[in-house]
């Protein structure tokens, strides 16, 4: 189908070799019919295709040619989000649920296909940035990315030390918690168990990452070293304190509901 495009004939450049910029200008905007005399892009098409086979081909055309599988053309989903639920290839379903997403895993909001872009931290300090995101290997859950930098390790450590209850699984000697699962890149906590404070006050800690390579969407900030990160990642609030503080008019309004939400909280 690419070879009957309008401009199949300037694929191939003088030396013949493919046109790696013109084959994705026609991948992400050339319309192709399909059923029911709808029309969709090639990146579409290769996302919907019931061949797991054909997931080498959706690599190939964002790994070689550099084609946006977030990129819509038309009122239909972007190939990514076609990719991600294709239930009838369970091969291009895996390779889409890892597209665009922070250590395969989580799709954060402006991350593109080769996990660069825009990506807006909610918070960002001297020694942290926090992100939303998606965890696509729970279900989509929304869940709340903090990125300690190198320079607060000791901070991470605390923090870890702090959330996870003191049981047998708590080095006694050092302080320290203990490598439960054995493979330090990625440690999950089942939160009813390990998680120390009572989830109606206190966000349980869901897992955490250690040594993390520097985030690629991260590397505009000149100023900060490129050395890895540590990563503490918490289901997402609805609401931040200050979105409750104000609509809510608890602050300095109503002492009586100030002390029972600080009561409540203490407990």
């Amino acid at each position: 189908k690419i070879a009957t495009s309008p401009n199949s004939k300037d694929l191939i450049s003088n030396d013949k070799k493919l046109d790696l910029k013109k084959l994705k200008l026609i991948a992400e905007r050339h319309m192709f019919p399909v059923e029911n005399g709808k029309e969709r892009t090639l990146l579409q098409k290769i996302a919907n295709s019931n061949s797991d086979g054909m997931v080498d081909l959706c690599k190939f055309f964002s790994d070689v040619v550099g084609a946006d599988f977030f990129f819509k053309r038309n009122r239909a989903p972007c190939p990514r989000d076609i990719a991600y639920g294709n239930e009838e290839s369970s091969a291009i379903q895996e390779w889409g649920s890892k597209l665009g997403t922070f250590l395969d895993r989580y799709f954060i909001k402006g991350l593109g296909s080769a996990g660069k872009g825009n990506v807006h931290a909610e918070h960002q300090s001297a020694t942290c940035a926090v992100f939303f995101a998606k965890d696509t290997k729970d279900s989509d859950r929304e869940v709340a990315i903090k990125i300690l930098f190198e320079e607060s390790k000791d901070q991470f450590d605390r923090e870890l030390g702090m959330r996870i209850s003191h049981d047998s699984r708590r080095d006694q000697r050092n302080g320290k918690v203990k490598e439960y699962l054995g493979v330090d890149s990625l440690k999950e906590i089942e939160s009813h168990q390990f998680n120390k404070f009572d989830q109606d006050h206190v966000l349980p800690l869901l897992c955490y990452h250690r040594g993390v390579d520097f985030p690629d969407f991260l590397k505009d900030d000149k100023d900060r070293p490129k050395k890895p990160v540590n990563l503490l990642v918490m289901p997402r609030a609805h609401r931040g304190l200050e979105k409750i503080i104000k609509p809510e008019s608890i602050a300095g309004q109503n002492p009586d509901k100030i002390r029972s939400v600080g009561k409540s909280t203490g407990q």
